[in-house]
């Protein structure tokens, strides 16, 4: 059928010079843009909103902690530009030393657990709570001092941490609505959606806990510092349900995306007795000591960590949301009519050789619905996903030809979603957004580095 079509060859010749005519701009106009970000854009965290700091008093006391639980390996510092609190080596720290061995059983308190026997908590609720409980304190005994999860919830951040709990913890649903515009806009519907979700969740947790409006800003503050600061613990034998904890000290640790960067990682006991912290490599006196939270893209840093990492190769922008749709698109690009039978049947026998149909008991095939399987993605330094190149590639029957047609669709969105009304647009919700809910400018930043780097990834 290809092999007869004079039209397609000619497009495929047409699209082959995009290609060639786009390497050498794109090339010089990538090393340009990674020249601008060295020098701009501080170490692991490009865009994060000021925090502020505590009273002296406060962080001295609350250093002597760190300096104590964490047999004087680890201290307490700022990043300069971001003002983010983190843990630094006070000695040599060789590859396999335990930084931190925290004991996980209940009776020791020394960590918060998730109240999973209590069925009218669900975990992130729970948590929440328990931090409250230990902050509610005005004044403190000296005895009170000397406890550690009193002093770590004493000494959280005060500020709400994340996008997504500042929009849906704000007094009224202006927020929430324009930053869900600012998704729309950005037509990045994945953010939008998962940003509904957590309204509902939260929503309902407040209904559910009888919350009163008073005590609600406070309620939103404690669950932002849970889904900030929470690990996950899995029994590998699966003799009981995953549980959440949050570790006073340990989430001090911060985050990079870089694998070259992160110099520490943790693990459970396998009896889930004890978590531990310990060097991933040698780390020196005075480097900062780097985890990675996990491979998670901008999308939920930006609603529930409240920065962008400086590089982040899991960020991507979506090119189409499953294999009908970009098997559609191409249909188009290459002219043909909609109701095309030959196309139809070139499709299907595209789906069916790349296993993105199931059989069912009838013998027919029907459209897979693993929802990992039709992820159709644009990284960061050009990178394609694999579905997209092998549907491509069936398809069109041509590496050069999938290239081209990546590079058209690149072409297309930025024209769609990145065009001067399209940032007149953005600028107008960011307006409204500083005037009409005072939301911080730092906050605004963030977002506009959040759209930012999704046009960057498209140019490249």
């Amino acid at each position: 059928f290809f092999a007869s079509s004079s039209s397609l060859r000619i497009i495929m010749a047409w699209l082959k010079a995009v290609t060639r005519a786009h390497s050498s701009s794109l090339t010089s106009w990538y090393s340009s843009r990674r020249e601008v970000r060295r020098q701009k854009v501080p170490p692991r965290i490009a865009y994060c909103a000021l925090l502020k700091k505590g009273k002296a008093d406060d962080e001295k006391d609350f250093d002597e902690f760190v300096t104590k639980h964490s047999n004087a390996r680890a201290s307490i510092g700022y990043d300069k530009t971001t003002r983010v609190r983190g843990l630094f080596a006070s000695r040599e720290i060789k590859a396999k030393e335990e930084l931190f061995h925290v004991s996980l059983k209940k009776e020791d308190e020394r960590v918060f657990i998730d109240n999973y026997e209590n069925e009218d908590d669900d975990w992130a609720a729970s948590l929440a709570k328990q931090i409250l409980v230990k902050r509610r304190r005005s004044t403190l005994s000296d005895d009170e001092k000397k406890e550690l999860k009193i002093a770590y919830a004493n000494a959280l951040p005060k500020e709400m941490i994340g996008i997504a709990n500042k929009c849906c913890f704000y007094d009224n649903n202006t927020r929430y609505e324009l930053v869900c515009k600012f998704f729309e806009a950005t037509g990045d519907h994945d953010a939008k959606e998962e940003l509904m979700k957590y309204e509902k969740q939260v929503s309902s947790r407040s209904r559910r806990h009888g919350e009163e409006e008073e005590e609600e800003e406070k309620y939103g503050w404690a669950l932002s510092q849970v889904f900030s600061r929470t690990f996950r613990i899995e029994d590998a034998r699966g003799r009981r349900a995953p549980r959440r904890v949050m570790i006073p000290i340990v989430d001090l640790l911060n985050h990079s995306s870089v694998e070259e960067e992160v110099n520490v990682t943790w693990r459970v006991k396998e009896d889930l007795s004890a978590f531990i912290v310990e060097a991933k490599r040698n780390v020196g006196k005075d480097e900062e000591l780097i985890l990675s939270y996990g491979e998670r893209n901008d999308q939920h840093f930006l609603l529930f960590y409240g920065f962008l990492p400086s590089m982040n190769p899991c960020n991507s922008v979506m090119m189409w949301e499953n294999v009908d749709e970009c098997l559609n698109w191409y249909q188009n690009l290459c002219g043909a009519d909609e109701n095309d039978t030959k196309w139809d049947a070139m499709k299907y026998k595209c789906k069916r050789a790349l296993g993105l149909l199931k059989k069912k008991d009838e013998g027919d095939f029907i459209d897979d619905d693993n929802d990992e399987r039709r992820r159709f993605i644009l990284s960061p330094n050009a990178k394609v996903d694999n579905t997209t190149l092998l549907v491509l590639n069936e398809i069109s029957g041509d590496n050069d030809m999938a290239i081209a047609a990546v590079r058209v669709r690149a072409e297309e969105i930025l024209s769609q979603r990145f065009a001067s009304d399209d940032d007149a647009n953005i600028e107008r919700i960011f307006k409204h957004l500083l005037e009409e809910t005072q939301m911080d400018e730092g906050d605004i930043e963030l977002l506009r580095a959040y759209r930012n780097r999704k046009r960057d990834i498209l140019r490249e």
